[in-house]
C-alpha cells in the first residue's frame, strides 16, 4: 500500500508523529530560506535519531540509503504530482509535491 504523508502547507518548521508499517516515527521538516530547500530529520518515537538533514528532493527515494536496523521497513519518496520534477517551494509540500510512504510489502 501507498500512503500520502500529511504535511503543513503553512509552517516552516514542524514535527509530527506518524506511524509506518506499524511503527511510529518523528519526522521533523524545516524549511531553510538560505538554500529555499525543505529538509527532513527522522527520528524513533523515543527520540533516537535515524537520520537529520535529508533534502527533500522531487520524485526520489528520500531513505533508500539509510542502513539503520530502526529504519521504516518500506521507502519515503517525495511526488511533483505535476510530473515536473521540481523540487518543492515553501509552499509546494503537501500541495504539489506529496511525502509518500510505499509500505514494506509493496516495495518488496
Amino acid at each position: 500500500m501507498i500512503a500520502i504523508i500529511p504535511t503543513s502547507t503553512t509552517e516552516s518548521w514542524y514535527q509530527e508523529t506518524v506511524t509506518l508499517d506499524g511503527v511510529d516515527y518523528v519526522l521533523s521538516f524545516a524549511w531553510s530560506e538560505r538554500v529555499r530547500r525543505w529538509y527532513l530529520d527522522i527520528a524513533t518515537a523515543d527520540g533516537t535519531a535515524l537520520r537529520s538533514g535529508l533534502k527533500i528532493v522531487a520524485d526520489r527515494p528520500l531513505t533508500q540509503r539509510m542502513t539503520d536496523d530502526l529504519r521504516p521497513a518500506g521507502e519515503l519518496w517525495s511526488f511533483d504530482r505535476k510530473g515536473e520534477g521540481i523540487d518543492p517551494d515553501i509552499r509546494d509540500l503537501g500541495r504539489r509535491v506529496f511525502l509518500l510512504y510505499v509500505e514494506e510489502d509493496t516495495v518488496g
